[in-house]
């Protein structure tokens, strides 16, 4: 009886910290969809309604998103059968934000099994996870829709974790479902690419042999896939025109070193957390490029010392936390800035660190000195979970999401552009109207917005206004992208004269080839066809009459 009472009072103790990550992060679950890449991943994403529309290589790609996220996309298409309903997307919202809390809660539960298997204590494996549930830095991957593949990565890197930690770990099935579960993590994001150093090092925390020939296939075969990914990633990031040769040098370690500290400076005090982070400027930059430039090695450092002292799983928690931040640094040729969502799984892996202390803490001989920290593990863990529902709240929609942006970035101007986009896509134009004009009014020089402001006008029926902004847009520098909305404009609305010929003309002769080849709308094709007739390019009017004539004769 007492083996029974004991297996269940473990049980109940595992499952602490998932009950603790459910009454976290409950509010998210009312959340809707945001206009933070929730469109480019799943809403306007072909391949969630149909994964194999761009054939088997398309689906491992997934070069729309710019790396390849294939499993992420397949759970999502699954979701969109499962949650379909009759709102604005088609989709009922609280289903994937359900499924992101139940990730987040096996994640949780997984970190406590390493912690675990590692050589905490129950009560210190269970005290770590239940923080990490509960903490603040873990909101907006659970809260936001798009952050579903973080947790994903996450869940399937820990899932490997805890197997390859496992008494059985080094076994040829346990070492296969190892692999399985590494690979669906780096197939849901590739930041899970450090996995093969992860997995080498819980052999190194368990004092196992490295060199068995096992071994050596199982970081072999996870190292090649590995690599695999991070070529696939850069050559996404090509196909989109960012190149990531230019994200390397000196700026880009500044602008490492500034992060780490603000992430850093996260985990020990969350406050003040938003969707974006911008980079401070002047002293303010310089003093947190200097504090990261110590705190990494400083890190380093602190495993290598824990690793000297005997302290392996201490020294796996610092130093996987921190291998597993690497591909999201800034410091590998891929353009990154600060996210809070980049930081849940090495927060995850640091908490490995955490439960051992924890746990030594925990075991101390004297009763008072144990139900002290108790407490303040309580504590911790209470102010937390406050914390984040507060937090999830502001996932709530779009415009709440970047108002929140503005308030901690009153004089940033990308901060309000992004509350006029939220607005459009709310179908608010009207109010977003008013956020631009108030953008232009408080920042001219800011001519980025323009494009958006040109849309708002539009769906607010003000054309005429419309049209004049698209202008401004187009005239921009760099405006390559608002010189073809323009012109789409231009072709679109019949009533609306252009008020700069020249500009006109140069826009449409630019998208001509694009309407002559994919154009699909008869009206728009011929008043582009007038238009340019009327600027004297006759040859390219026939071309788009002639486009014309076969779109109508196929829909005879």
């Amino acid at each position: 009886m007492a083996e029974i009472a004991r297996n269940r009072l473990t049980f109940a103790l595992f499952l602490a910290p998932c009950v603790i990550a459910v009454l976290a992060h409950q509010p998210g679950l009312d959340n809707g969809f945001t206009n933070w890449d929730d469109p480019m991943y799943l809403l306007g994403n072909e391949l969630t309604q149909d994964p194999l529309a761009q054939g088997v290589g398309g689906l491992l790609r997934t070069e729309s998103i710019g790396y390849p996220v294939p499993a992420t996309v397949l759970v999502y298409a699954a979701e969109r059968e499962l949650f379909e309903a009759g709102g604005r997307f088609g989709l009922d919202p609280a289903g994937f934000h359900g499924v992101s809390l139940a990730l987040h809660a096996l994640a949780a539960l997984l970190l406590a099994v390493v912690a675990f298997r590692l050589g905490a204590s129950l009560l210190g494996a269970v005290a770590a996870a239940s923080l990490f549930a509960a903490h603040p830095l873990t909101v907006e991957p659970v809260a936001w829709v798009t952050g579903q593949k973080d947790l994903l990565a996450a869940t399937f890197a820990l899932a490997a974790l805890a197997i390859r930690a496992g008494p059985r770990g080094q076994r040829t099935a346990a070492s296969i479902a190892c692999a399985g579960f590494a690979i669906l993590a780096m197939a849901s994001k590739p930041s899970a690419v450090a996995l093969p150093a992860l997995i080498v090092g819980i052999d190194l925390a368990l004092e196992r042999n490295v060199t068995r020939r096992g071994a050596v296939a199982l970081y072999g075969v996870l190292g090649v896939l590995a690599a695999a990914v991070i070529g696939l990633s850069l050559l996404g990031h090509e196909a989109q025109g960012v190149s990531p040769t230019g994200s390397v040098g000196l700026s880009s370690l500044g602008d490492a070193a500034w992060t780490y500290t603000l992430q850093l400076g996260h985990v020990a005090w969350p406050s003040g957390l938003v969707a974006r982070y911008f980079a401070p400027t002047g002293t303010t930059y310089a003093i947190m490029v200097v504090a990261g430039v110590l705190l990494a090695p400083l890190t380093v450092l602190a495993a290598w010392i824990a690793w000297r002292r005997g302290a392996h799983a201490v020294a796996f928690g610092v130093g996987a936390a921190l291998v597993a931040y690497l591909p999201t640094s800034g410091l590998l040729p891929l353009p990154r800035g600060p996210a809070d969502s980049y930081m849940y799984l090495p927060l995850a892996l640091a908490g490995v660190a955490v439960a051992r202390s924890v746990g030594r803490g925990l075991d101390l001989t004297s009763s008072v000195e144990r139900g002290a920290l108790a407490l303040i593990l309580a504590l911790l863990v209470s102010l937390s979970a406050v914390a984040s529902r507060g937090q999830a709240t502001m996932w709530r929609d779009s415009p709440t999401l970047w108002s929140e942006l503005v308030v901690a970035n009153p004089d940033e101007p990308r901060a309000l552009m992004r509350v006029g986009d939220a607005y459009l896509f709310e179908q608010q134009p009207g109010q977003a109207v008013l956020i631009f004009e108030d953008l232009e009014r408080r920042f001219p020089e800011f001519v980025n917005a323009r494009g958006g402001h040109a849309d708002a006008l539009m769906l607010a029926g003000r054309d005429v206004d419309a049209e004049r902004v698209y202008a401004q847009a187009a005239r921009a520098p760099g405006g390559g992208q608002q010189r073809d909305a323009y012109a789409f404009f231009l072709v679109s609305h019949a009533a609306v004269a252009p008020t700069d010929r020249d500009l006109a003309r140069d826009c449409l002769r630019a998208v001509a080839g694009e309407l002559a080849e994919r154009g699909k709308r008869p009206t728009s094709l011929a008043r582009a066809a007038d238009l340019l007739e009327g600027y004297g390019d006759a040859d390219l009017a026939a071309k788009l009459r002639a486009r014309r004539d076969a779109v109508l004769q196929r829909r005879r």
